[in-house]
C-alpha cells in the first residue's frame, strides 16, 4: 500500500511542474522508496483488515514488529500458543513515545514469558503521520522537477554553478521516524 495517492500528488504539484500522469507516479513511486529506505520501514497507509506476518524473536521478551496502530483484530500468537491481552505490553506504551503519537513496535511479553522462536502477529499494519506524508510530497515533487537537471547541476546563479543538495526540510520531517532498532552494522 503506499504513503500518497497518485491524485493527491498530482494535486499538490498542480501546474507547476508540467509531467504525464507516468512521470508523476515515479517520482512518487522513488520517493515512497527513498523515505521507507531511510526510515528503515514498510511505511504504508493502515491496512482495514488485520492480516498476519511473522517475526524472528531477537531479545527474549520484547519482539520488534512493523508499525502498526490500530489494535482492532489484534491477535499474539507465541510458537502457537495464542497469548491473552494481559499478558503482552504493547510499546511505545499508549502510543506515545516522548509525548508523541506513534505506532506500536514492540511487544514485551510480561510474567517471566520468553517468546518462542517464531511469533505471528495478526494486526492491520500500517501508519503515516502527517509529517511523513508531507516529506514524500515534497521530495516526490523535488524528484518530479529534477528531470532538467543534469550531473546534479540545476542552472547557473551569479556566483557559477547552482547544484542539487538533500533538502533539509524533508530530512527534518523524517527525523523522528527512523527505527534505530533496524539499523545494522557491517
Amino acid at each position: 500500500m503506499s504513503i500518497v495517492e497518485l491524485q493527491d500528488f498530482t494535486d499538490y504539484v498542480g501546474s507547476e511542474i508540467v509531467a504525464n500522469q507516468s512521470q508523476l507516479a515515479a517520482a512518487l513511486s522513488a520517493a515512497e522508496l527513498a523515505v521507507q529506505h531511510h526510515l528503515r520501514s514498510a511505511v504504508s497507509t493502515p491496512q482495514t483488515t488485520a492480516t498476519a506476518r511473522t517475526f524472528l524473536d531477537q531479545s527474549g521478551t520484547v519482539l520488534c514488529v512493523d508499525e502498526f496502530a490500530d489494535t482492532t483484530g489484534l491477535i499474539v500468537d507465541n510458537g502457537g500458543t495464542i497469548v491473552a491481552a494481559v499478558d503482552y505490553q504493547l510499546e511505545p506504551v499508549n502510543g506515545l513515545l516522548y509525548g508523541i503519537a506513534a505506532p506500536y513496535t514492540e511487544i514485551r511479553l510480561l510474567n517471566g514469558t520468553t517468546w518462542a522462536s517464531t511469533a505471528t502477529i495478526t494486526a492491520k499494519w500500517g501508519w503515516v503521520p502527517a509529517d511523513v506524508y508531507l516529506a514524500v510530497l515534497v521530495l516526490a515533487k523535488d524528484l518530479a522537477g529534477l528531470r532538467d537537471t543534469r550531473f546534479g547541476v540545476a542552472g547557473w546563479g551569479d556566483f557559477g554553478v547552482v547544484r542539487m543538495r538533500e533538502n533539509p526540510q524533508v530530512m527534518s520531517l523524517l527525523a523522528p521516524h527512523v527505527r534505530w532498532d533496524r539499523a545494522g552494522v557491517a
